[in-house]
């Protein structure tokens, strides 16, 4: 963990028994945009369909924080890092589709589910690292986040005409739901997390160690918006816009050997088992794949100057369902 190692670093340091630094850090959250489209070619003799559907997320995180470090005994230190964290989302769903049938009768359909919002929270990290001849150790605490602010909106529109929506045998007069609320308050929350490491370097060849647990984010709403009616029916609906996280353990372990002409190479595997429960309680997410990650580089000085390169090999698999059945 980043906080254990710079705790770690007071361990060694030959001067003053503190040590700051200022973190800034954007971690990987991934988009996604999921396309389904069915044209037939040709269509059958006095038939025509068409249809085409999207659903996209895209979510950016970023951390800002400060990190201050001191040691307590000749082998172990504590640090703290206070952050705030801006996280923003955007998501829309929409689906089109068109018919004629033989008799020259046409329909249509169009929904699209739209929301966007950004929220702002606090949370702490505290660090304890140790270390003692060749072996190293840190343990890492992170908080649950406090949040402080954030503002989002929601956007709903359907409408249907020229279809059957009750199975009467009978075409139903056109449907129409449409509405957007603006300026609503936000929620995210992360859960408590720890985080413990250790490492032996008896040489010149180091290894590695690493497990993190996070805790359970209960059913939240995102966002609340108000319900609302139809324009056609009068049917009283209500958004929804939760999420929720499961219990999660991943692991790691790792490499390292030093060269002569201050060259290093890395290498390491980890785990990363998603929180998705994978079901209702979570309706943001598009994934709930686990993912594994292989990874290798080096450190060199060139040039008075140093260099950090890598790789990394990320693979996984996860059943999605499908979102939307033409047929």
């Amino acid at each position: 963990a980043q906080l254990a190692s710079v705790a770690g670093e007071r361990l060694h340091a030959k001067s003053a028994p503190r040590k700051s630094r200022l973190t800034i850090f954007a971690p990987s959250v991934p988009s996604f945009t999921l396309m389904v489209v069915r044209v037939p070619v040709p269509p059958p003799a006095g038939e025509w369909f068409s249809g085409e559907a999207l659903r996209k997320a895209n979510s950016n995180e970023y951390w800002y924080g400060i990190t201050a470090a001191r040691t307590v005994k000749k082998n172990m230190a504590i640090g703290f890092s206070p952050y705030i964290v801006y996280r923003s989302v955007d998501s829309r769903f929409q689906a089109a589709a068109q018919a004629f049938d033989d008799q020259g009768n046409f329909a249509q359909a169009y929904v699209a589910d739209d929301y966007k919002f950004y929220h702002v929270r606090a949370l702490m990290k505290i660090g304890l690292a140790v270390g003692r001849n060749d072996w190293k150790a840190g343990l890492t605490l992170t908080t649950p986040s406090l949040g402080i602010m954030g503002s989002g909106e929601t956007m709903t529109q359907a409408t249907v005409s020229g279809v059957d929506l009750d199975g009467n045998g009978e075409i139903d007069p056109p449907y129409a739901a449409n509405n957007f609320q603006e300026e609503l308050s936000t929620t995210w929350k992360s859960p408590l997390s720890l985080a413990a490491g250790l490492s032996w370097k008896p040489g010149r060849t180091g290894s590695h160690l690493t497990a993190e647990w996070f805790d359970a984010v209960g059913q939240t709403d995102a966002m609340d918006p108000e319900p609302f009616y139809d324009q056609t029916t009068g049917e009283l609906r209500q958004p929804v816009l939760s999420y929720a996280a499961k219990r999660v353990f991943n692991y790691g372990v790792g490499f390292e050997h030093d060269f002569e002409g201050n060259v290093s190479a890395y290498g390491a595997f980890r785990s990363d088992f998603s929180s998705n429960p994978g079901d209702d309680s979570n309706t943001l997410s598009l994934t709930a794949w686990t993912l594994w990650h292989v990874s290798g580089g080096a450190a060199f000085e060139f040039l008075n100057m140093e260099f950090n390169v890598g790789l990394q090999y990320s693979w996984g698999s996860w059943d999605a369902e499908r979102f939307i059945n033409f047929n």
